[in-house]
């Protein structure tokens, strides 16, 4: 009986002390817990980035510059008119033109050593000319050898020089007013004109020379005198290397050789047959 109550005493004993090995619960091993403290990354919130979108410039083109243009003066009557008495009929105070009878109807030309422009030059004169004259034509058919009725001579200047204005014929078709005349160019002798010949001087180049073997074939022709109206006219009194017949200048040849007009006329004489303001 004893006996039973020691083993019931041990068992409880056992169950107690959690069996052996377990002296004592102070000698347990503790178990350590870790906590892991997660610190918290402060979440970073992109910034808002303002975006300044380029500025556009407008770029203003300005308009294309352009030159002033220059005021056109209208020609009156009255210009005309007395662009047509300095030309034909101041050089010599009285009306003078070439007369030929109606079976010589056209001026033979011969220009004699004349370069192909030369020639061009002549017939496109000539063909000018002929546009507006109701009672005299210059052949446009130039020639360069042979007989004529004016004859162009190109010379040297020195050659020129040696030409003298006194050896003009004392007769022919063409008058005595349009005889003995000297045209200068470029402070040089340009040409020398006698009844029925023109010597140019054959150093002059480009528009001068073009300038003055128009000038002295017109001089031929009747117009004599020199106008300070027009500046492109080829009678311009100024400097001048103008070649190309201009309106003002045609309507001068007009009147100097339509019906009516004869040589020798006074102003007064001329005003009964063309009207003059």
């Amino acid at each position: 009986m004893v006996i039973g109550i020691i083993i019931i005493g041990v068992g409880l004993a056992w169950v107690i002390t959690g069996g052996p090995g377990n002296t004592a619960a102070g000698t347990m091993p503790q178990t350590t817990v870790t906590t892991i403290m997660t610190t918290p990354v402060p979440v970073t919130t992109p910034s808002a980035v303002l975006t300044v979108p380029p500025v556009t410039t407008i770029a203003t083109i300005a308009p294309p510059a352009t030159a002033a243009t220059p005021a056109v003066t209208v020609a009156t009557a009255n210009d005309y008119a007395n662009h047509f008495l300095d030309v034909a009929y101041a050089g010599t105070n009285r009306l003078e033109r070439l007369d030929y009878s109606s079976s010589r109807p056209r001026v033979v030309i011969v220009a004699l050593s004349a370069g192909s422009d030369d020639i061009a030059l002549l017939e496109k004169t000539a063909a000018d000319f002929n546009g507006v004259s109701s009672t005299m034509k210059i052949s446009e058919n130039i020639k360069e050898s042979g007989t004529g009725d004016l004859f162009i001579k190109f010379l040297p200047e020195d050659g020129l020089s040696a030409i003298s204005l006194m050896e003009a014929p004392e007769s022919g078709p063409f008058t005595e007013s349009l005889t003995r005349r000297e045209l200068r160019q470029d402070n040089a002798v340009g040409a020398k004109i006698i009844r029925g010949t023109v010597y140019i001087n054959a150093n002059l180049k480009d528009d001068a020379r073009k300038h003055v073997l128009v000038r002295s074939l017109m001089y031929e022709m009747g117009l004599t005198g020199e106008s300070a109206i027009f500046p492109d006219s080829v009678f311009y009194a100024g400097d001048n290397t103008n070649y190309q017949l201009t309106t003002a200048d045609k309507k001068v040849i007009g009147t100097l050789y339509q019906d009516g007009l004869y040589n020798g006329m006074t102003l007064d004489e001329v005003r009964k047959v063309v009207y003059i303001p």
